[in-house]
């Protein structure tokens, strides 16, 4: 009788450990569980409460994940939509590979869907377009002074990181980055010019949305003046 005494405290203890887990898992519904592939988490640099989804639509995350996304894993083969409403409404951003922190889209997702994609057979080939010149842009920056574009020294948003209103940044304004940036993160409805030149002259490269790695389009450390405007 003491043995299985014993045991049955050891099964209820057992149980009361994993039924944050389960409870957690129940939420999201089972093919987060069946199917894992993105994970989700609340805190910087995959740290903090997960949540594990897999290919599916998630109307709503539930409450322990929803408007708390800090940083993300999404593996090789699949690709993550965000939405900032549930039921796959508003805003939306397309997210790959590994990011640390979403910072624009930090503590804003509250419905997501999880798609397989193909794997590239080869890298893609660097897309550079012709010179144009570019005039005076009309800046309307955001109340405040909301920074709308970020900046990264290494690749998938890591490294040191300036932060960017509208408007014309020559080599001198980046503060050590020219010819260092790696990576790119905008805002939606806001498009960045990269130029390879100082005063906006040379080869143009124009980033939307957001680019975890610049080397995959032939701009790895190249940029040397930009132009952040709306799109």
């Amino acid at each position: 009788m003491r043995c299985f005494a014993g045991q049955t405290v050891i099964a209820a203890n057992v149980m009361k450990q994993l039924y944050p887990a389960l409870l957690f898992a129940f939420i999201l519904g089972p093919t987060a569980v069946l199917r894992a592939q993105v994970r989700l988490y609340t805190d910087p640099n995959f740290t903090g409460q997960q949540a594990i989804l897999g290919e599916s639509i998630y109307n709503r995350l539930g409450p322990a994940i929803t408007g708390k996304v800090t940083s993300v894993r999404v593996p090789a083969g699949y690709e993550l939509y965000a939405y900032d409403r549930p039921k796959l409404r508003g805003q939306s951003i397309r997210l790959v590979g590994d990011i640390p922190r979403l910072v624009i889209w930090d503590d804003r997702i509250q419905s997501a869907r999880v798609r397989r994609i193909g794997l590239p057979t080869q890298p893609p080939r660097p897309v550079i377009q012709p010179p144009r010149p570019v005039g005076p842009i009309p800046v309307t920056p955001p109340a405040g002074g909301r920074p709308v574009v970020y900046l990264y020294e290494h690749e998938r948003f890591g490294g040191r990181m300036i932060a960017l209103t509208p408007g014309q940044y020559r080599a001198r304004d980046l503060q050590g980055l020219a010819r260092q940036i790696s990576s790119v993160q905008a805002s939606a409805g806001y498009v960045v010019r990269l130029f390879d030149r100082n005063q906006f002259g040379g080869m143009v490269r124009e980033v939307r949305g957001q680019s975890a790695e610049l080397r995959s389009v032939g701009w790895d450390n190249r940029a040397v003046s930009l132009v952040v405007a709306r799109q």
